[in-house]
């Protein structure tokens, strides 16, 4: 596998040439003469500019997907852009420049590199040694999919819990671990799984990428360099509480668990999250009721008891209001 990934795709032959092209007059239009039959990579080379600086969901996943993994092209024009989904980048072998918003960070082989939705950023990958594989993952439905895998109270854990309920968002985390053989292959599993595309490939790349998660969340564990764009997000401790504690969560049990007053508690969520305690406790829930709803073939009536609403039409009532949709519908509609 590693070996049909160093070789030279179509496109990354015609960037590559493009690349070392000494650009007179004569060689531009040799080239495009050359390459006149690849119109789209070659309007890449000689207009650079129309590559996506942002990229949605949907240009890129199809529906029921939520993992992608994908070759980054070697000598493809550096850019800078930005999109509505996570993304891990991962170097299989080489080194990469990349670039995230004002700090250029050098990426070594066997180093992960986390980056978060909405965050400009570019990568410069102009060697003919490197393999880059991106790992494209849907924040719309990460939480549903994949908080029961994450170890909560960990970095990873903050990282991505940060993009749903904090002001205060950890923009990236890039491991220096070394090349980790397990974390390697499992990658290397998930870019073999991505290109079968059948049936069952979503489930087993999400099973793969939870599995993927916990092995980084091992890591964090050990002695593995790990840098981000803040020290600590403390801003996190008491979402995680709120987040841990849903079913039985209070105002009260929060300014006694941290040691401020009621006032301060409440103060504080809506400074930090943008939210009021309430509106913070309710989207969480529903973000557990989207993950039941996908999950499991628990009843709305069983959904509504597990997270504590008074009675089913009292969750289907909050639901229908902040999705605009009933439960039983997203359900439907998302399977």
């Amino acid at each position: 596998m590693i070996n049909k990934l160093i070789q030279f795709d179509l496109d990354e032959k015609l960037f590559r040439e493009y690349y070392y092209l000494e650009k007179t007059a004569k060689n531009i239009q040799d080239f495009k003469l050359k390459y006149q039959d690849d119109a789209y990579n070659l309007n890449i080379v000689l207009n650079p500019e129309i590559l996506q600086t942002h990229s949605l969901e949907e240009d890129y996943f199809e529906k029921n997907q939520d993992i992608i993994i994908l070759k980054h092209p070697r000598y493809i024009p550096f850019f800078i852009h930005d999109h509505d989904y996570f993304e891990i980048i991962y170097i299989l072998k080489g080194n990469a420049i990349q670039t995230i918003e004002d700090k250029v960070v050098e990426l070594q082989a066997g180093h992960l590199f986390l980056l978060a939705p909405q965050i400009k950023h570019g990568i410069k990958v102009f060697n003919d040694e490197t393999v880059l594989l991106n790992i494209l993952i849907r924040k719309s439905t990460f939480l549903d999919t994949f908080s029961d895998y994450m170890k909560e109270h960990d970095i990873t854990f903050d990282f991505f819990l940060s993009h749903y309920y904090a002001k205060d968002k950890i923009s990236y985390l890039h491991f220096h671990s070394k090349q980790d053989i397990q974390i390697q292959n499992i990658i290397l599993q998930m870019y073999e799984e991505n290109n079968m595309q059948d049936s069952y490939s979503n489930t087993i790349l999400c099973h793969l990428f939870s599995l993927l998660l916990a092995y980084i969340q091992r890591k964090t564990q050990e002695n593995t360099e790990i840098t981000t764009n803040i020290e600590k997000n403390e801003n996190l401790k008491i979402i995680q509480y709120i987040n841990d504690h849903y079913k039985t969560i209070s105002l009260e049990k929060i300014s006694q668990h941290f040691h401020y007053s009621i006032p301060y508690c409440s103060k504080w969520i809506k400074e930090k999250t943008g939210y009021s305690y309430y509106e913070l406790l309710t989207h969480i829930k529903l973000q557990k009721s989207k993950q039941l709803l996908l999950n499991t073939t628990l009843s709305i009536s069983q959904i509504s008891k597990q997270l504590s609403y008074k009675n089913p039409e009292s969750f289907i009532r909050t639901f229908k209001k902040y999705e605009a949709i009933t439960p039983q519908a997203y359900r439907k509609n998302e399977q």
